[in-house]
């Protein structure tokens, strides 16, 4: 049988303070920028229900992105994706659009040696974030061969 822990190990929040190893087990807290809350505001428009304001943020998610770093730019496409796989009516509309737009300028002949992502990485990317979690009923395993 484990051992409960005291309430000593607890701080006045009810927080655990002290970890298994003894080490503090605090977390840390993510800080968002300015950068994030644009970007979190555009997801939300692109998932919207109006065409206007759908291409709308599409056209400014696109100009957000025209002078970011590969890394911000990825986490953008995998974003994209996940919102493909939106049950909300709209959504779906809206992140194709902005997907679609985003590779067709990083897959351009000038700027296919500067992408983000290449073809492969890209293909292992929608597969990794579109795969089901878990074992669903009528879910098809990987042959062993």
């Amino acid at each position: 049988m484990g051992k409960k822990r005291s309430r000593q190990d607890e701080d006045d929040n009810g927080a655990r303070a002290i970890g298994r190893n003894g080490a503090s087990a605090a977390k840390k807290q993510r800080q968002y920028t300015a950068h994030d809350s644009t970007l979190a505001k555009i997801y939300e428009e692109l998932a919207g229900e109006v065409s206007d304001s759908r291409i709308k943020a599409a056209k400014d998610l696109l100009l957000e992105l025209s002078d970011a770093d590969h890394a911000i730019v990825k986490k953008s496409i995998t974003r994209l994706i996940k919102g493909l796989c939106s049950s909300r009516k709209a959504a779906r509309l809206g992140f194709f659009v902005a997907l679609t737009e985003l590779l067709r300028q990083s897959f351009d002949a000038e700027a296919r040696q500067n992408a983000a992502v290449g073809v492969d990485e890209l293909v292992e990317l929608v597969t990794r974030t579109t795969s089901a979690e878990g074992k669903a009923s009528g879910q098809v395993g990987r042959v062993r061969q």
